[in-house]
């Protein structure tokens, strides 16, 4: 089927763009600046604000969880703030356990109603060469790093780690066990972990994510699930929110942005199915397929 989502206001950056969206065979098929010659199904939502739909990350979906609970584990914390895709955290107590876990975490998901990534979360002392190959292979974008201490950072074989990553650059996450650091102590340590990723030319991001928030394009462009993900393009699938414009968007100095901590979209589209109106979720179990990411990072500026 063919329809055009009239007259939306995509924001993009920090402003709004107005254009139209045609959609064939649930993807979009092309963008303009508007319809007024065209004579297809239309849809109107000039009255919203569109963004596309949101990607998060979730720290607990490793561990399995009766259906009910996990039902309003994904409706809470996900699908009723327009996420429709999950960066899932698989923890890997050691190195042989990869595949074991990997595949607990796909079975755990089988009945996701949203689409998925699988990154995982290790111990400093887990980080070796060949894990990371094992990682590469899997074809894992994002390791999450646990560090007791920063002094461990320094018996780290980080040079072997680069070598492990040649044409597969994985994203790596300090997750520091003291969270109660004073701040100046923490710039410290993150000042370390910066200067042995930099020296090494290793991908980071210095600050983890909040779970149940939308990750940032600056993130989903690192690990590698922008554009495929977190954008609204020509040639992508049909998922995006619809904000309702004069409550939940703002202006400061002159720039458009969404409260998201504080608002939920009103309208949310997966793979061109109303899956949340209003309060009503449509949970469709095993509607959600896992994705993967081809070359981390292949989309970052270069540094």
């Amino acid at each position: 089927m063919a329809y055009i989502i009239d007259e939306a206001k995509v924001l993009k950056g920090n402003g709004v763009e107005a254009c139209s969206i045609f959609v064939k065979n649930n993807k979009i098929d092309f963008i303009r600046e508007n319809a007024n010659r065209f004579r297809s199904l239309k849809m109107n939502v000039n009255s919203f604000i569109v963004t596309p739909g949101h990607v998060m990350l979730d720290l607990s979906l490793s561990t399995s969880l009766p259906f009910q609970l996990f039902k309003q584990h994904l409706r809470t914390h996900f699908l009723m703030k327009g996420c429709t895709t999950i960066l899932v955290i698989c923890k890997i107590p050691y190195e042989n356990q990869l595949i074991n876990e990997l595949n607990k975490v796909r079975g755990n998901l089988v009945n996701s109603p949203i689409d998925y990534y699988i990154g995982v979360q290790i111990s400093l002392k887990t980080l070796t060469p060949s894990f990371v190959r094992a990682c590469k292979r899997n074809k894992i974008p994002v390791i999450l790093v646990e560090i007791e201490h920063e002094d461990d950072l320094f018996d780290v074989q980080w040079g072997w780690i680069r070598e492990a990553l040649f044409l597969y650059p994985i994203v790596f996450i300090p997750v520091w066990q003291n969270q109660n650091r004073p701040k100046q102590e923490q710039k410290k340590v993150t000042k370390i972990w910066n200067h042995h990723t930099s020296t090494h030319k290793i991908p980071t991001i210095v600050e983890c994510p909040q779970e149940g928030r939308p990750l940032s394009k600056e993130v989903l462009t690192k690990i590698g699930i922008y554009p495929a993900k977190g954008d609204i393009r020509v040639g992508g699938e049909v998922d995006y929110n619809l904000y309702n414009q004069e409550d939940q968007v703002k202006k400061v100095a002159q720039k458009a942005f969404v409260d998201y901590h504080n608002h939920n979209p009103a309208i949310t589209v997966h793979k061109g199915v109303v899956i949340k109106s209003g309060d009503k979720i449509d949970f469709r179990p095993g509607f959600g397929n896992e994705c993967s990411v081809k070359i981390p990072g292949y989309f970052s500026a270069p540094t």
